[in-house]
């Protein structure tokens, strides 16, 4: 922002600091200086300084703002302006001016003051000078006024001429609204902008006069011949007006502010001040009352400040930093300060301060304003090593369990191509993307971390990196999206952001067997990533944890292989999916061979720590475990086996594991051989084949007529 050190100083008393000063203290306060120009001519005396602010002080892209820090640092006065409104006189603004402003979110306060008989022309010497002091040129006095109240305060404002609004009956219409698809408006800078639904206007009965937040419309300016007008003072959501002014390539004074929030609770001061300069320097009589359309005025904030914590976190003294310290430094910034209980301060935060929310804001403005210097530097820090917490610490054993299985973890780049990024994206979402002014190329947020483990695949391909077991990695990282349809509140997609653990294996040169067709290295290869998951899951969520993987024919995005595609399941709840990507999409990352990938809602294994631990007392009798293969279709699952196994509930089972799969000769095609291992174990007794054997027999008998189930002999 830029500020004049004279206009500073009037609000000063006393106002004698000189630049320099300015610049040092400001620069303490957090607010350093970029550039500080001496003027010459009529400004002569006068600095212009280039004052480097924070999103977070909205307060302070003003004059009075910073003033008001440079008289909290240096232990002057400060004084803001006092206006002093005319009598009004002739017929109220309800007379001849209706409002309709009824979206509160978009428009949380919107106020109209009428002042009639006014004389455009040139403006004062004072007011031009101010204004070229800040770098803005001369226009005319109204305009000169707005723009200086805008500086001032820093609330921006508007000035209609009310006669090229139009009329119904015998009232001018003011319609704060959406804008109507198709919709056009030529701005006060000559350029004619194409509007859309997420932009806010303000209208007349027919047509749009004025982008809310950003610029006014040239057909309603003031003008040499205008006599009416209508001063707006309002303030609008920072999102809305951040979205339309982004997009139409529009940052101005007025647009900049909005986006970092304007209270509507400090509008009705900027309103008086405006008021009280246009008829100083313009003439013209204001009219009776004002239109107001919005939310009530919320109520100031209350934080309690304790005083313990603030000597803790500052690393001081009681002699140093006491409540009555405290209080006064807070006092200088603006809030209202009352002794609470011992030890404590009941803080009250000015409305223009919508920043301070938490008792460690107000301890940070204690500490700007007493000084950073006054805080002691020890030439020891004291730091107690503490244990991760929570998700940190699941998060940490989830990634060295995979690191475990021969997986290195990789940092991908969150931008893609839309063309990669297509093939990731879930159906019902649309991809986010920034500008092409931004990114001229790969513009497009990924919609999944896959998109970047498969370049890093490509580039260790390139690289000719080999290693045992193949190349295997995972990410653990955001993907970005956005609803297809725009909401129908904002007219804006919402935006998506959801943490993923993405994984991503070559397919093994051979299966387990020593198979080396494109079947067996395929299976073996969903096979290997599934036990991956498995051990995943038993580390972060206990041995009890069941993972489940569900054949999806219609994959839930285009990059995966229809046939070799899977919906996981953990504890019976679908947190993502697994697959072998399609030869499209190998080729699109040019890669020589397909891998198998999986991507997983992370939450839902770090979520739950630390994993529930169960204990039990060892058995006293031994086990006995049968090992039986059976052969079944191509299209059986285990899943399916081990769910009949469990629903015939053979006596005295203990546990069910599975064990391996082989295709092959003697088999017949179409068929594979499962064997898995299960185990029986009486508590009481020592179990004998006598017991165990009839139970298998049954089993056996049980597995043909569920599942087509032939003991393998061979």
């Amino acid at each position: 922002m830029l500020a004049s050190a004279r206009l500073l100083n009037s609000f000063l008393t006393p106002g004698d600091l000189p630049a320099a000063e300015i610049e040092r203290a400001l620069t303490f306060a957090g607010f350093p200086i970029e550039n500080a120009e001496p003027l010459a001519g009529e400004l002569t005396g006068d600095t212009r300084l280039d004052v480097e602010l924070t999103s977070n002080r909205g307060d302070c892209f003003s004059h009075l703002g910073l003033a008001r820090e440079l008289a909290a640092v240096t232990g002057r006065t400060f004084t803001a302006p006092a206006p002093r409104l005319p009598e009004a006189a002739g017929p109220g603004i309800h007379a001849s001016v209706t409002l309709d402003s009824a979206d509160t979110a978009a428009c949380p306060l919107f106020t109209l003051a009428h002042i009639t008989g006014v004389k455009v022309g040139p403006s004062p010497d004072w007011l031009r000078l101010a204004l070229e002091a800040c770098g803005h040129r001369s226009i005319n006095n109204i305009v000169d006024v707005s723009n200086y109240v805008l500086l001032e305060m820093g609330i921006p404002n508007h000035a209609f001429d009310l006669a090229k609004l139009a009329k119904v009956g015998t009232s001018t219409s003011v319609v704060v609204r959406s804008a109507k698809v198709g919709e056009k408006l030529t701005l006060l800078d000559g350029k004619t902008v194409d509007l859309k639904p997420s932009d806010m206007v303000i209208a007349d009965a027919h047509v749009p006069k004025s982008l809310a937040g950003i610029m006014g419309g040239a057909e309603s300016g003031v003008s040499t011949a205008t006599t009416d007008v209508l001063l707006e003072v309002a303030t609008w959501d920072p999102v809305r007006v951040r979205t339309t002014a982004r997009r139409l390539n529009l940052r101005t004074d007025a647009s900049y502010r909005y986006e970092r929030t304007v209270p509507p609770e400090t509008l009705a001061a900027a309103r008086d001040r405006l008021i009280e300069l246009v008829i100083k320097v313009a003439g013209g009589t204001l009219r009776e009352g004002v239109l107001s359309a919005g939310r009530p005025a919320a109520k100031a904030r209350q934080i309690t400040l304790r005083i313990p914590r603030l000597q803790q976190v500052l690393g001081v003294d009681t002699a140093d930093f006491n409540a009555a310290h405290a209080e006064k430094a807070l006092a200088r910034q603006g809030f209202d300060v009352a002794l609470g209980s011992p030890g404590e301060l009941n803080v009250t935060v000015p409305h223009a301060r919508p920043d301070v929310k938490l008792e460690i804001d107000l301890i940070e403005e204690v500490a700007r304003t007493v000084g950073y210097d006054k805080i002691p530097v020890l030439t020891r820090l004291g730091v107690a090593a503490q244990p991760l917490q929570g998700r940190e610490a699941a998060t940490a054993e989830l990634c060295r369990i995979l690191s475990s299985c021969g997986m290195f973890e990789a940092v991908s780049f969150s931008f893609t191509g839309a063309k990669k990024a297509k093939a990731f994206l879930p159906a019902g979402l649309a991809t986010a993307a920034v500008s092409e002014e931004r990114r001229a190329a790969d513009n497009i947020l990924r919609p999944s971390p896959i998109c970047g483990l498969l370049d890093v695949r490509r580039v260790n391909q390139d690289g000719k990196v080999r290693q045992p077991g193949g190349v295997r990695l995972f990410e653990l990282a955001s993907a970005f999206s956005q609803d297809a349809k725009p909401d129908a509140t904002t007219g804006l997609p919402i935006s998506r952001e959801a943490p993923r653990l993405c994984l991503t294996i070559d397919l093994p040169e051979k299966s387990p067997a020593g198979n080396t067709g494109a079947l067996d290295r395929r299976q073996a290869g969903v096979s290997l990533l599934r036990g991956i998951l498995e051990q995943a899951v038993a580390a972060t969520l206990g041995p009890a944890a069941t993972l489940k993987l569900v054949p999806e024919s219609a994959p839930p995005i285009a990059a995966l292989d229809p046939s070799a595609c899977a919906r996981v399941l953990i504890n019976g709840a679908p947190v993502g999916h697994l697959g072998i990507i399609t030869a499209d999409v190998q080729r699109l990352f040019e890669l020589e061979q397909p891998v198998v990938v999986a991507e997983i809602d992370v939450l839902a294994l770090v979520s739950s720590w630390p994993p529930k631990a169960t204990a039990r007392e060892l058995p006293t009798f031994p086990a006995t475990d049968r090992d039986v293969s059976v052969i079944v279709s191509e299209t059986v699952l285990w899943d399916d086996i081990a769910g009949a196994i469990i629903a015939a509930a053979p006596a005295k089972l203990e546990s069910l594991r599975f064990v391996t799969t082989y295709r092959g000769k003697p088999l017949e095609a179409g068929k594979k051989s499962v064997t898995f291992r299960m185990t029986f174990r009486d508590p009481a007794a020592t179990l004998t084949d006598d017991a165990v054997n009839p139970q298998v027999d049954k089993l056996i008998s049980h597995l043909g007529s569920a599942v087509g189930a032939v003991v393998r002999t061979v």
